[in-house]
């Protein structure tokens, strides 16, 4: 299977169709939560490269705690992971938030109610 798989270049054709549909995800997660106008949570940011299957969303301090954050997206059916425990010592609060798990036609309403839960609409 793998051998025919590599032979007819079917799994160059998947790694390349994947990593586009990733970075596209990627590209809509930073439009909608990245800096600038419309944020809907001020102060936050986004660093990291355009690579992986995650991104992490740093929280503003004075800005609502990850706990408090992790219980309203549990409370509307949203899983994402705290950034805190990635740290050594204390650091930032943060999420992880995955985009490879959801299908094409569910990740834009996904990602939307992401973006209400952290405008607390």
């Amino acid at each position: 299977m793998l051998a025919r798989l590599i032979e007819t270049h079917e799994c160059d054709r998947h790694i390349r169709a994947a990593r586009l549909r990733y970075r596209r995800r990627r590209e809509l997660l930073l439009a909608r939560l990245g800096p600038g106008p419309g944020q809907p949570l001020p102060g936050v940011a986004l660093p990291g490269v355009a690579a992986g299957l995650r991104a992490l969303l740093l929280l503003p301090d004075g800005g609502p705690a990850e706990v408090e954050l992790l219980a309203e997206f549990e409370r509307r059916g949203i899983a994402l992971r705290a950034a805190s425990p990635l740290w050594r010592g204390d650091g930032p609060g943060g999420l992880l938030i995955g985009y490879a798990a959801a299908s094409e036609r569910a990740y834009p309403h996904d990602l939307e109610a992401l973006v209400r839960a952290l405008a607390g609409t």
